[in-house]
């Protein structure tokens, strides 16, 4: 079994078509069948049922579509891994959550030109899973497991946003307390975000209720909802829609949220991701994104 004909029988059991493997690959669709042809000579099975919705997978192609996805993973990494080591072509994937992506890593990219050459983005709460599967590093708001490399890059305060008819509540202390929300609509990330994690931390450690909180599906939402005056958005992303920001603390104390990148203790480019985590957060501490945010 080689390398090209798992990778056109992946293909056409992901896409289920020959011709759309064939447009895929960049080779004709003979080659595709060909290919396949052969490597089901080679297994003894068939591994595909032509039907009118296109290539079904046989029993034995759904094993072999299962075994492929790791053959495949574990090869094109062992090709990049070689590549930075003996070519000095470092080439890193980075798993983060979709709004640490957007306002912090795709502009560290640009700007300094880190060796990352792409971004996952998962849920907060998968960050660390997807590290195990698909990535060299993670840059995510959850504390990870003890068995990583871990840099704490930066910390970022959780504003409250409003619509700008709501700001005369807030700005004569330009801070907002968070028994000063509790009995108004909240509106927080959820799926685990740092937001949510620290909101709630930091309420039950206080003894503040806020009854009428809801999660949303993202900042963005949040941030849309605040603006059209349907509550109180606590994010941590920069303001958008024409919202107005609020840094928000607990007795005087800003609530922040931190920011961890971390890796495997063993990769091949500790050293790299290493310098890269602390370039990270010089960057950071040079121009937080925060920093003009609130008032």
């Amino acid at each position: 079994m080689d390398f090209r004909s798992l990778t056109y029988f992946e293909s056409v059991a992901r896409l289920q078509s020959v011709s759309s493997a064939a447009a895929e690959c960049i080779v004709s669709q003979p080659a595709i069948s060909k290919q396949i042809a052969g490597l089901e000579t080679r297994l003894g099975v068939k591994l595909f049922h032509r039907a009118s919705t296109g290539m079904v997978l046989t029993p034995a192609g759904r094993k072999l579509y299962e075994l492929s996805a790791d053959i495949l993973h574990r090869a094109r990494h062992a090709e990049t891994v070689m590549r930075a080591m003996y070519r000095d072509e470092p080439q890193l994937t980075a798993v983060t959550q979709e709004t640490t992506a957007h306002f912090l890593l795709a502009p560290f990219i640009a700007e300094t030109g880190a060796p990352i050459i792409d971004l996952r983005t998962v849920r907060p709460y998968d960050v660390d899973r997807t590290l195990d599967e698909d990535a060299d590093l993670a840059v995510g708001t959850h504390r990870p497991p003890d068995h990583r490399e871990c840099r704490t890059v930066s910390v970022s305060p959780v504003l409250v946003q409003c619509a700008p008819q709501e700001a005369a509540h807030f700005d004569d202390a330009g801070l907002v307390e968070l028994a000063a929300v509790s009995g108004s609509d909240v509106l927080v990330p959820g799926h685990g975000s740092g937001v949510e994690l620290a909101v709630r931390s930091a309420s039950a450690r206080h003894g503040i209720k806020l009854e009428s909180a809801r999660s949303v599906n993202s900042p963005t939402v949040a941030q849309a909802l605040a603006a059209n005056g349907r509550g109180l958005a606590l994010v941590t992303d920069p303001p958008r829609f024409g919202v107005r920001a609020f840094p928000l603390v607990v007795d005087g104390h800003p609530i922040e949220v931190p920011i961890y990148l971390s890796w495997d203790r063993d990769h091949y480019a500790t050293n790299l991701i290493a310098a890269l985590g602390d370039d990270l957060r010089a960057w950071l501490a040079a121009q937080p994104p925060w920093i003009s945010m609130a008032g």
